[in-house]
């Protein structure tokens, strides 16, 4: 009896289980039971489970109800594109023709900006495509994490999202922790970086006398062993004056350091002794 049936399953639409053939392939009594619960779609019939109305309806109480629709519904493009904007974790179960259309997923990347999450659903050779991935980490470093593993392991491909922001390589091969070149360029947008570099090159003096020819505050990541270095100290504000203001205070008020520093900032100094002691950083004394 119908009625009996969609009563039940507007209490509880597993119900549905229950129900005769032809009441489980009944459009009111199947949009009862999905709303009632979205996974109820499982037990409904074909030609309910191929018709979007119903499948919308169950998505709207359970995202997990797409896995139960028919490949046609979850190869057709403009429902499923609605669907993974507003629910970016149903390209889970995208329809197997989307899954490999690579324009399918331009369009997820650049309709929502969120678009990055749901592309880490994508098939490998999808998430191995130079220009998808690029798009992805435009909208957020983090989906580097999810690239193909071949692409991550590409030094060119790593260096060219590097550039594009630093942050990318919290989320690279170990390997590439020991290139000095992708860690500068890291280092060159935020010191931070230098955090992920291996250890042998934040204790490399000459690599980090080269970032620090751009940021002083490097000194401030060197070994104590070379911070409490004078001739690494001399060397450091040679190549940027700024330096000595993050080194000790015994280095800060070195009258030959300070000379140094200024010489780096206003050239040659007139050759006048300082007359007071002073501390590179500090105010001058009245």
């Amino acid at each position: 009896d119908k009625e009996v049936v969609l009563a039940a399953v507007q209490q509880d639409g597993m119900a549905l289980q229950h129900a005769s053939e032809d009441l489980r392939g009944d459009k009111d009594v199947v949009l009862a039971a999905v709303k009632s619960n979205g996974d109820a779609l499982r037990y409904a019939g074909l030609l309910m489970r191929n018709n979007r109305d119903v499948v919308l309806a169950a998505l709207r109480s359970s995202w997990g109800a797409l896995r139960f629709a028919t490949e046609i519904v979850r190869n057709d493009r403009d429902l499923i594109l609605g669907v993974v904007r507003d629910m970016w974790w149903a390209a889970e179960y995208v329809g197997e023709e989307l899954r490999e259309d690579s324009f399918f997923w331009y369009q997820v990347l650049h309709q929502d900006h969120l678009g990055w999450m749901a592309f880490s659903y994508a098939p490998a050779e999808m998430r191995a495509n130079k220009g998808l991935v690029t798009q992805a980490v435009k909208s957020d470093v983090l989906a580097f994490k999810y690239v193909a593993a071949e692409l991550q392991c590409d030094r060119e491909f790593a260096m060219q999202c590097v550039k594009q922001d630093w942050r990318v390589i919290k989320s690279l091969p170990e390997e590439f922790a020991e290139d000095r070149e992708i860690v500068l360029a890291a280092v060159q947008q935020d010191l931070q970086a230098l955090e992920y570099a291996c250890p042998e090159l934040r204790s490399d003096e000459d690599f980090l006398l080269e970032v620090l020819s751009e940021n002083a505050r490097a000194v401030s990541y060197m070994p104590e062993a070379m911070r409490t270095d004078r001739d690494v100290v001399r060397k450091a504000t040679e190549i940027n004056g700024k330096a000595l203001a993050y080194t000790k205070e015994e280095h800060r008020r070195d009258k030959e350091l300070l000379n140094t520093a200024m010489r780096s900032f206003h050239g040659s100094c007139t050759g006048l002794l300082w007359k007071e002691e002073y501390c590179f950083g500090e105010r001058r004394r009245d």
